[in-house]
């Protein structure tokens, strides 16, 4: 009874965390998820004072490979 139930919480809590939007499963058709990211949207449950900034080197080198 207890590994049922066990199995079953697990299979339920994978198949909700593949049906939410933060996860991506598709790398054949979306190799870059992260450039599809709202930077004004927090990803975190709590966020306290923080900014988001792009990252001088990161634009450098996406600039360049593209």
């Amino acid at each position: 009874m207890f590994m049922t139930v066990a199995a079953t919480g697990a299979s339920s809590f994978a198949i909700y965390s593949l049906k939410k939007s933060d996860v991506i499963i598709d790398r054949k058709r979306h190799p870059e998820p992260w450039e599809d990211v709202d930077p004004s949207v927090p990803r975190k449950l709590i966020t306290i004072n923080q900014q988001w900034k792009p990252i001088e080197e990161l634009q450098k080198v996406r600039r360049a490979t593209k």
